[in-house]
């Protein structure tokens, strides 16, 4: 494989693994989102950010 052929390949896999790693974080952060949403929701149910 040629120096410029592997560099692209080098290249190509950094890319998908960023993307992932990217993909990974957000769905993480969605997670937290969604549960900060719930815990939000059953505080208002119960009213306990009554003072």
């Amino acid at each position: 494989m040629s120096d410029d052929r592997k560099l692209e390949a080098e290249e190509a896999e950094a890319s998908l693994d960023s993307a992932l790693e990217a993909e990974a974080e957000h769905d993480l952060e969605r997670d937290a989102a969604h549960k900060q949403g719930l815990i939000e929701k059953e505080t208002r149910e119960h009213r306990l950010d009554e003072g």
